[in-house]
């Protein structure tokens, strides 16, 4: 993996000889790859849900006892941050009879989580406290009784979640890794977060993830904002697992100055998240399957607590992004409606998309025999 001060020197020599980072060769994919609904019931169970996906901004659950409530995947998951200062993240739903303990999003001063049905109360560790012996419950183990608990941890101003209970919370830290090294360079503490902006768009969440792991298509589908940048066609990528560093150059770098001051950085963390740096904040799209042929995009702008008192820089390229985001949804309802055609089976990437088939080759890698993986 590059450093940062590599990536500048790389950038450097790739503008000076007018050169291209490149993959080897150019591939094909089935769009049946897009409209099986037996491979995209496989891949919310065995990628989705089994990969680090945002649940909330930290700030949310900034005071002991806080808690937050929210949908994802078809789950309803209270989080709550602990009298001991960790965030926990539970089913919203009582272990005895299934009630929901909370239906507003959010709340402070929980120091207990109690069931409105029949009061069973569990600790902000899920843990049940003392009932009633004639219930008869003695036989059963503090495992069964306990809350059911997903692996969570906070990184990037974030709180993620892998929806697989079975998953080892330290392995859910290690995705991070990757990022770690780049944090105290770009110098940036995301403390806050902006509004959320979030849509239902049309299109199979796979065909969202492609297009903001290449840049090939920012000169025609983002003209006319992007179609003047100086060096069209240039990123360079690092790949970490299944994880990616992208830096996309603005303007001719100086050889000592900061990535921020002449580029766009970008992470992607597998299967469906990004997130793009600038110099004064950071922006989190998440792309959510929600069908076959549906997708939740949310957008949240992350900011130093410094940078709250003016706003009015930050927010103009927040209002830019979305009109990016809106001409990149525009694009990917039209390919969605013509996934179906018999007439053009296959879709081709370039050598341009090299993070395009890696990102497939992941997604076959977590499906492994899981499903039938003819369509490649």
């Amino acid at each position: 993996m590059r450093s940062l001060k590599e990536l500048t020197q790389k950038t450097l020599e790739h503008i000076e000889n007018k050169t291209l980072e490149l993959g080897d060769r150019i591939r094909t994919i089935s769009t049946e790859s897009y409209l099986s609904i037996t491979r995209y019931d496989s891949e919310v169970r065995y990628v989705i849900k089994k990969k680090p996906l945002p649940f909330c901004p930290s700030n949310r659950l900034k005071n002991r006892g806080d808690f937050f409530v929210s949908q994802l995947s078809g789950l309803s998951l209270l989080a709550i941050r602990g009298e001991d200062g960790q965030v926990r993240i539970f089913l919203n739903m009582c272990r005895h009879r299934g009630a929901r303990f909370v239906s507003e999003d959010s709340g402070s001063n929980c120091k207990k989580i109690v069931c409105p049905y029949h009061g069973w109360t569990y600790s902000d560790q899920g843990k049940l406290s003392p009932i009633s012996t004639e219930l008869g419950l003695k036989s059963q183990s503090e495992n069964v009784l306990r809350l059911l608990e997903y692996p969570c941890h906070e990184f990037f101003g974030m709180i993620w979640v892998i929806l697989d209970r079975g998953t080892d919370a330290d392995k859910l830290a290690v995705a991070f890794k990757f990022f770690e090294n780049d944090q105290d360079e770009l110098g940036i503490a995301l403390e806050h977060a902006l509004p959320e902006h979030s849509f239902i768009g049309k299109f199979n969440w796979k065909l969202g993830v492609e297009a903001f792991l290449e840049v090939y298509h920012f000169a025609y589908a983002h003209a006319p904002y992007l179609a003047q940048l100086s060096y069209p066609n240039l990123s360079l990528s690092d790949n970490f697992d299944e994880n990616v560093r992208t830096i996309v150059p603005l303007k001719k770098p100086n050889e000592n100055a900061e990535v921020l001051s002449w580029a766009q950085l970008m992470y992607f963390i597998f299967p469906s998240t990004f997130l793009l740096y600038y110099n004064d904040h950071a922006a989190l799209i998440s792309l959510t399957p929600v069908s076959i042929q549906e997708t939740r995009v949310s957008y949240i702008p992350l900011v130093p607590q410094k940078a709250l008192e003016d706003l009015r820089d930050i927010e103009k390229k927040v209002d830019f992004l979305k009109v990016i985001i809106s001409q990149d949804v525009t694009v990917l309802e039209n390919v969605q409606l013509g996934l179906g055609s018999p007439e053009n089976s296959q879709f081709i990437f370039t050598r341009l998309e090299s993070q395009l088939p890696l990102f497939h080759h992941n997604i076959e890698k977590a499906l492994g025999s899981k499903v039938d993986l003819k369509y490649k």
